[in-house]
């Protein structure tokens, strides 16, 4: 194998740069056309149900883009962190279980719909409950201490 001098060292950098600026692109792109389509649907139903005519700014719509965006690349960042750090390369459905731990309602949504591609034979499996047990039945943390 050849060793690259840093010309080619630095070629390869920003080629790879490229690649990934225009995922990027490709990507938020993908994202407006979603989001300012929602909004576009979401602004319409306003309107008919208030009788008003109610319209989103491109500043809004730009504004929601930029969440939308910064949040799904988190949620990508830390699914690759769960891999990771059970030395996987590939993303199971247990990450993304692990991601929506704190969010109950997206948890279930979650849980809910593995279920039904497990049923449907789409074996995307995940474990029945892959929450923590309480220690206690309390939500007391320190509540064994104080019986004794």
């Amino acid at each position: 194998m050849r060793v690259l001098t840093s010309e080619e060292k630095e070629i390869a950098t920003v080629s790879i740069g490229r690649k990934s600026d225009l995922t990027n692109q490709h990507l938020k792109a993908s994202i407006w056309y979603s989001v300012s389509k929602m909004v576009e649907e979401e602004t319409k139903k306003l309107s008919e149900d208030s009788g008003t005519d109610i319209t989103a700014t491109p500043r809004f719509t730009a504004a929601l883009v930029e969440l939308v965006y910064r949040q799904l690349t988190d949620v990508g960042e830390d699914l690759e962190l769960f891999a990771k750090h059970a030395k996987r390369k590939t993303i199971i459905p247990e990450d993304l279980l692990m991601v929506s731990r704190k969010n109950n309602a997206l948890r279930d949504i979650l849980k809910e719909y593995l279920e039904s591609l497990n049923a449907d034979g789409n074996h995307a499996t995940v474990a029945a409950d892959t929450r923590r047990q309480p220690i206690s039945d309390s939500d007391d943390p320190f509540s064994d201490l104080s019986q004794s």
